[in-house]
């Protein structure tokens, strides 16, 4: 629906990116006239969204009879260029959702709905934080007659059920969005068949009337799990049955979370992980207290070496907090280097890739 050019900011001597909205050939005037003005006010409704998680907007108007947003330029990859790669491990999984969950979440609570969600508008910058870019077809409340009702607008593939038919959306579409792109970093696949080349109009039929393929995952990783249970519900048919808010689905994140997943995705409160660090080492200073005296009282004639006990405490305490505060980044999707892989070890991308990590 647009062609995005880098360009140079000569008053701000600066790196930036203008979207430009391609007008259908056979509009005529009028029509070429209401689409230019409502690119533009969408784009200003954007601009008024300041989330490190979202792309910014310097400014959005006509220049020379051509509608333009000017925006941030972000120096990373799509999520989609990712994807390539083949799936994504979980604990990356997580930092990734919950970064996006945290942008869109800000969106809605300011009346703006994305409604085009997919991997091509997620950005991985070098620093490891995600943005979302594209509000180019966003619901906005305060302009809502923008958008008339039986009209669709989104990607085959990530509309949910109700935005197939032409139903009014709300936040629970971008919530299924979401569900289809943790589906795909799980699998590597998309759960409609988009990725195997089957027709649009097909894909969306199923998106109504048919279930997914079950993800297939390892579930005997606790992660695993918790992340089917996710994606399931976000995926849901009914509106009623989703989460109703991308709060509530980021809350669901940490629900019950053990604390290897907490190392890559931070606490929603910023105290979690710290109370839970104090609880560990607790219970890992009891459990070494415990085995000394029984080896005292089992062996009272050999000497317990303090090397011993450090080792112990080491491997009796688990870490929480791993990740590091990343900055802000900038710029735009590079392609990802042939035979890279998506599988990192420690919950992080390895070399070649960006480091997804949880943004604060």
């Amino acid at each position: 629906m647009a062609v995005v050019w880098r360009a140079f900011d000569t008053s701000l001597e600066r790196d930036v990116a203008l979207k430009e909205p391609l007008t259908p050939p056979n509009a005529d005037e009028a029509t070429a006239a209401e689409f230019s003005r409502r690119f533009v006010r969408e784009g200003k409704a954007a601009a008024r969204l300041n989330h490190p998680g979202i792309v910014t907007i310097y400014s959005a108007d006509i220049y020379d009879g051509r509608p333009v947003i000017a925006m941030e330029l972000i120096e990373g990859r799509t999520l989609s260029a990712i994807l390539e790669a083949g799936p994504i491990e979980p604990h990356s999984v997580l930092a990734v959702l919950d970064q996006l969950l945290e942008a869109v979440d800000y969106a809605h609570c300011r009346g703006v709905v994305h409604r085009d969600i997919k991997p091509e508008n997620v950005f991985i910058g070098e620093d490891g934080r995600v943005k979302l870019a594209d509000f180019g077809i966003a619901h906005v409340e305060s302009s809502a007659a923008l958008t008339q009702a039986g009209t669709i607008m989104g990607t085959p593939g990530y509309m949910a059920p109700e935005q197939v038919v032409g139903a009014p959306v709300g936040a629970q579409a971008d919530i299924f969005a979401i569900g289809v792109i943790a589906y795909e970093m799980l699998t590597g696949r998309h759960p409609f068949g988009l990725s195997t080349g089957i027709a649009p109009a097909t894909v969306m039929y199923r998106i109504v009337h048919e279930a997914p393929a079950p993800l297939g995952l390892d579930l005997y990783s606790p992660d695993a799990v918790r992340l089917a249970d996710i994606v399931s519900r976000a995926m849901a048919k009914s509106v009623e049955s989703r989460y109703q808010t991308a709060e509530e689905m980021r809350l669901a994140l940490y629900a019950g979370a053990p604390s290897s997943g907490l190392q890559q995705v931070r606490s929603p409160t910023g105290n979690g992980s710290a109370l839970n660090t104090s609880i560990l080492f607790l219970a890992g200073v009891v459990a070494v207290l415990t085995i000394v005296l029984i080896y005292l009282v089992a062996f009272p004639h050999q000497p317990v070496s303090g090397r011993a006990t450090t080792e112990l405490v080491t491997t009796s305490t688990v870490p929480v907090e791993g990740s590091a505060e990343p900055g802000g980044g900038t710029g735009r999707a590079e392609e990802s280097a042939p035979g890279s892989s998506v599988q990192p070890n420690d919950g992080r991308l390895p070399e070649g890739h960006p480091q997804i990590g949880s943004g604060n």
